[in-house]
């Protein structure tokens, strides 16, 4: 079985609040499972995938993308 992150692990991972985490997950850009109103778990693969997706828009654009 895929290993499962919750927003709390992102979060300190990025250095950013878990809002930040809900947002990119409202806004469509990190895929989640829904457990309940404000629980939410990542899989470990579309974490990757967004990371890459963040990594190549930097690369494009020569500067960190926030969101």
């Amino acid at each position: 079985m895929e290993k499962m992150l919750t927003c709390g692990e992102i979060a300190m991972r990025y250095g950013v609040g878990k809002h930040a985490v809900w947002n990119w997950i409202r806004k469509g850009y990190l895929p989640a499972l829904k457990l309940t109103k404000r629980n939410y778990r990542i899989r470990q693969s579309d974490l990757e995938t967004f990371e890459a997706q963040r990594y190549a828009a930097q690369m494009s654009t020569g500067y960190y993308i926030v969101t």
